[in-house]
């Protein structure tokens, strides 16, 4: 197995930055798949992703932790939320870095 990986490696550090940064991403994607947390729900928070069975935003949390929260802090401002609800955030921003600033964008122009 480890031998299978390193190959990867080598080829992957010969691809184009912008190859390998799809690479990353798409691998990040396979591994923090947060779906099962992280949803989207017509006509709830805007159809924007949130955390499930929740209406805290993904963009909001985001939002937070761009401003210095820490998880500690997220968890006490926010007590339905659980470390691994963060760690779906911040994988899902990971992937979704676009889609989520967009949203606190617009928020901020609100």
């Amino acid at each position: 197995m480890t031998a299978t990986i390193d190959q990867t490696l080598r080829l992957a550090a010969q691809l184009p930055k912008d190859e390998q940064q799809e690479l990353l991403r798409r691998l990040t994607k396979l591994v923090n798949t947060p779906n099962d947390l992280i949803v989207k729900t017509p006509g709830v928070v805007g159809g924007r992703a949130r955390i499930n069975n929740t209406r805290l935003a993904v963009w909001l949390l985001i939002g937070w932790i761009q401003l210095g929260w820490t998880d500690e802090d997220l968890l006490q401002g926010y007590p339905s939320l659980t470390p691994e609800s963060i760690a779906a955030v911040k994988a899902y921003y990971a992937i979704n870095q676009e889609e989520i600033d967009q949203d606190i964008a617009e928020n901020d122009a609100a």
